[in-house]
């Protein structure tokens, strides 16, 4: 059973952003500095939308994930890779109390940056009856780690990305005669590094 993205929040959003506002303006040849803090506003705007296309998490960042039940093939499948580490995995009862899962029950399975929560051998989910709603939680860290261990083509992207922002500033118009397409080079980048 896989954590759906809309089922994710952000506990400890990434301490920096994966380039950094020197090296977006060198990419966009600007030399002043008037524009900081647009730019600054475009470099996280274009960290999230690629994150999103590619269903990963680039600098580290914690999560919580919500599921509405156990899962029935044994497995928690995390949202979001590459997967570093899963803190805790609690529930809330018909009660209403809030219940730790034992680590001692559980595992993280990392393989690939992909990975699950699955139950170590010979153990079980918790058999309390759920509160209603999305009462499981599984508390994780995610991404490549600091900026500085980001694959090169991601911080590529991400300049061409805050490039388009930089350059197009309003919605786009189509007028007679022209037509507006996706610089091809967005699209063979975010299609290699998608989590499928």
């Amino acid at each position: 059973m896989k954590i759906p993205a809309e089922n994710l929040t952000v506990v400890t959003a990434p301490s920096e952003e994966p380039i950094t506002l020197d090296e977006a303006k060198d990419h966009l040849r600007v030399v002043e500095s008037a524009e900081d803090d647009l730019i600054e506003g475009f470099i996280a705007a274009a960290r999230e939308l690629a994150e999103e296309q590619a269903w990963r998490t680039f600098v580290t960042t914690v999560y919580d994930g919500f599921l509405e039940g156990w899962p029935k093939d044994g497995a928690i499948e995390l949202a979001r890779p590459p997967i570093q580490s899963v803190a805790s995995v609690k529930y809330t009862d018909s009660d209403g109390v809030e219940q730790t899962f034992s680590a001692a029950s559980w595992q993280l399975v990392a393989a690939g940056g992909f990975g699950r929560v699955m139950l170590r051998y010979g153990e079980s989910w918790p058999t309390a009856t759920l509160q209603t709603g999305l009462p499981i939680v599984v508390r994780y860290t995610a991404g490549y780690g600091a900026a500085a261990a980001l694959p090169e083509r991601v911080k590529s992207l991400l300049k061409l990305l805050v490039g388009a922002l930089y350059e197009h500033r309003e919605a786009v118009v189509m007028q007679s005669g022209a037509a507006v397409a996706e610089m091809p080079a967005v699209g063979w980048i975010l299609s290699g590094l998608r989590a499928w």
